[in-house]
């Protein structure tokens, strides 16, 4: 089941053909999108025993103190506004048996007043396959940047085997516990004004150093010129540069 919301789309409106399919006991997909009016989701649309994958885009809300989706597989983030970090802890506490995370953040300007947290913090014992792309680069006329929010990365998930990860880079990472992991795609960019930000990828290496493939994009390779550690010196494994 899929949902697009537009200008005059009311929290009510979504609540009921939604929670009707729910009610069924039948609904293994279901996809949300709103790109005009934000619309706020209560908790009972996010405690279903059946749903298998769920995406969330745009303008939904979370304001829950509990979800629980034992069934769901799959779990799209795109760009959801009004995202906090707690409502996502939340979320992905509520579903134990996770095995794909979509996540992305992408941010027009450094107005926007949600900086980054999905994307810079996972945290799951079930999820096999991540894909994080985060983009949201320095806006030098404003008195606030993004870059302010990118001090720590943190992946911990002892059953991940594929992660894709595409952002500007942090000042540190804490990659942890991915003994599992395999297969790595790395697309490292610099902010505009990089030679004010100094990142060290030596925990980054370290944490994904049982990998037996890499693809690493141009842009990385550009990052291991102002990085702390050369990644190429760290890794003991095959190098695939993506084009």
């Amino acid at each position: 089941m899929s949902h697009r919301g537009g200008r005059f789309t009311k929290s009510p409106a979504v609540y009921g053909w939604i929670w009707s399919a729910l009610e069924g006991g039948l609904l293994e997909e279901l996809h949300l999108e709103c790109t005009r009016n934000e619309v706020n989701l209560e908790r009972k649309l996010l405690t279903s025993n059946t749903l298998v994958k769920l995406t969330l885009s745009r303008e939904y809300c979370l304001l829950v103190d509990r979800v629980f989706l034992p069934a769901l597989k799959s779990l799209s983030l795109l760009t959801v506004g009004g995202f906090d970090y707690d409502n996502y802890r939340r979320l992905i506490k509520g579903c134990p048996v996770l095995e794909e995370l979509l996540i992305t953040d992408i941010a027009a300007h450094a107005l926007d007043p949600y900086p980054p947290c999905a994307t810079a913090s996972v945290k799951s014992p079930s999820i096999k396959r991540l894909v994080i792309s985060l983009d949201m680069p320095y806006d030098s006329p404003h008195k606030h940047s993004f870059q302010d929010f990118y001090n720590q990365c943190y992946v911990k998930a002892p059953g991940l085997v594929y992660l894709d990860y595409s952002s500007h880079v942090f000042a540190d990472y804490r990659f942890v516990d991915l003994d599992s992991l395999l297969h790595v795609r790395l697309n490292l960019k610099l902010w505009d004004h990089h030679k004010h930000f100094l990142s060290d990828l030596t925990k980054l290496a370290s944490g994904i150093s049982n990998i037996t493939t890499l693809h690493l994009s141009p842009d990385s390779l550009e990052v291991r010129r102002y990085s702390m550690v050369s990644l190429s010196l760290s890794l003991q494994f095959n190098l695939l540069l993506a084009c």
